[in-house]
């Protein structure tokens, strides 16, 4: 007689208060209002198979399968043997050994997509994890190397193609790191909290630029220097974190200088003084938050606009001397594909771009 017990949990996550949610691009940008996932109803149904050493676990969201896992024990159900996990179409199987994980392989449509093998030492500690990919040349490792009470002093990180990454702890907090490719490295020093504070490039062994970060007591980013060669540029941050000025120098005498302005957390207005030129860009969006205009002013004087439709990936840009029309150019999928010219504002010729 096969022994199996099967469990439902039901959990229901109201919405509270004026709480919003939206789907977004990669770049964080605004797309949709969509249901909140606070308001949703969600389920996991357990079946345990002791007489096969077996646990699954299904996920449900509003009804809707999200998540399986399998468990696979010793008949005793004392070790897990293995795990394998479904989500989105991709499957992540785990094998254990001596209650340690052993290897990670992720399939999709049982086409491989990455693995990972756990190396450890005889105390138990891992000391090393390699990471495949169908793409060989992908394919890096990872070194643990530990001070005596076992915790963590030094991170190694090699990969095929050449490159070098080091990562120094003291306490349990990363403290320095090293990024080495050929020539060029880059070394990154990090403060008690565990912020960045100094970022050093090198080529060879010659120091070629130096950036070292600044932070409140309650670790925000306040400001930045960077140091290359005879450049030094400052950066001035606000409270959430986006770069607010900018001022750049060349042998210590300042050449430009920029500011930003942000709605909503989108910039809508940069001004640009130095060498002369007063220039100043205002950025407009669409209901959508998608960039739809950019326009772009001289000392003063409206010198060019762009009128951006995202749906189809296309771009308009006009050009004005004296703020008359002279040149628009229109573009599709980043190709230039018309050019019209005015003359006093009124069409003279137009040339279709032909590949």
């Amino acid at each position: 007689m096969r022994f199996l017990i099967i469990l439902t949990f039901i959990i229901t996550l109201p919405l509270y208060g004026e709480t919003l949610f939206f789907n977004s691009n990669r770049s964080g940008m605004y797309l949709e209002e969509i249901d909140s996932p606070l308001n949703r109803e969600y389920y996991i149904e357990q079946i345990s198979d002791f007489d096969l050493g077996s646990v699954e676990e299904f996920f449900y969201t509003d009804g809707e399968l999200t998540k399986s896992i399998k468990y696979n024990y010793t008949l005793d159900m004392t070790e897990l043997l293995e795990s394998e996990e479904l989500v989105d179409g991709i499957k992540t199987r785990s094998i254990y050994r001596n209650g340690r994980l052993s290897s990670v392989t992720k399939y999709q449509k049982e086409e491989l997509l990455d693995s990972q093998l756990y190396h450890y030492s005889s105390s138990n500690l891992l000391e090393k994890i390699e990471y495949h990919f169908p793409d060989e040349s992908r394919t890096f490792s990872d070194l643990y190397y530990r001070n005596k009470d076992g915790s963590l002093r030094k991170l190694y990180r090699t990969g095929d193609n050449g490159y070098i990454i080091q990562w120094y702890y003291i306490d349990g907090v990363i403290h320095e790191t090293w990024f080495s490719y050929g020539e060029k490295k880059e070394q990154t020093l990090y403060n008690t909290d565990g912020l960045i504070s100094q970022k050093i490039n090198y080529s060879g062994e010659k120091e070629k630029s130096k950036e070292t970060f600044n932070y409140s007591i309650t670790g925000m980013l306040l400001s930045s220097e960077k140091i290359e060669g005879e450049i030094r540029e400052e950066k001035l941050f606000d409270s959430d974190g986006k770069n607010s000025e900018l001022r750049r120098f060349k042998n210590d005498i300042l050449v430009v200088k920029k500011n930003f302005i942000y709605q909503n957390g989108y910039l809508t207005k940069e001004s640009i003084s130095g060498h002369g030129k007063k220039e100043v860009l205002f950025y407009y969006r669409d209901s959508n938050n998608e960039l739809s205009n950019i326009k772009y002013f001289l000392n003063g004087q409206l010198k060019r606009e762009s009128i951006l439709d995202s749906s189809n990936d296309s771009e308009l840009i006009e050009y004005f001397r004296e703020d008359e029309l002279y040149l628009k150019e229109f573009y599709t999928h980043g190709e230039r594909v018309l050019k019209e010219l005015y003359l006093d504002g009124v069409l003279f010729k137009s040339e279709s771009i032909s590949e």
